[in-house]
């Protein structure tokens, strides 16, 4: 079973992770034949990790790479769901001042592409970093930078040279 990308909050108390989608440790397969990719959040309480179901996560489609934002609020993954435009897209889900996860949108075209979007990551001031395969880039899977300001993504920034190259970064 695959188990990837992860992200904690600040305190080291909540968890997200890409795990493969399994029902009672049995790995799930769909009608292809294939094991799609979900994200798992625990949270801490005492000396152990309890699992808390993500009410978006649909079996069919794949979840992965969850990025929290550094106030908590924000859930930033990668995705084929919800009318995804490429082979993967990134999209953003908040979390209300109950705990209550809303509906995930995806990120606004211009980030979104017909490519791959994947691996996002926050900075501790916010902006977002990801990786695309089709955005304008130096080949493969490049580095880009976005921050959301006033509710709106800013236009993907390249990171450049020399840590985007002509393969996949």
């Amino acid at each position: 079973l695959h188990e990837g990308p992860l992200c904690f909050n600040e305190d080291g108390t909540e968890l997200f992770i890409t795990t493969s989608c399994a029902n009672d440790k049995k790995r799930w397969f769909d009608a292809s034949n294939n094991t799609r990719l979900c994200i798992k959040h625990y949270l801490k309480t005492d000396s152990t990790w309890v699992l808390q179901d993500l009410p978006f996560v649909d079996p069919m489609f794949n979840y992965a790479h969850p990025a929290l934002s550094p106030d908590a609020k924000t859930l930033v993954f990668s995705s084929d769901g919800f009318g995804s435009i490429g082979g993967m897209d990134l999209f953003s889900v908040e979390r209300d001042g109950e705990g209550k996860w809303g509906i995930p949108t995806p990120l606004p075209e211009g980030i979104n592409s017909p490519g791959r979007e994947v691996f996002p990551s926050f900075k501790q001031n916010g902006e977002l970093y990801f990786s695309s395969d089709l955005l304008v880039g130096f080949g493969g899977l490049d580095l880009f930078r976005t921050a959301l300001n006033d509710g709106l993504w800013s236009l993907p920034q390249n990171i450049g040279a020399p840590l985007n190259s002509p393969k996949d970064d």
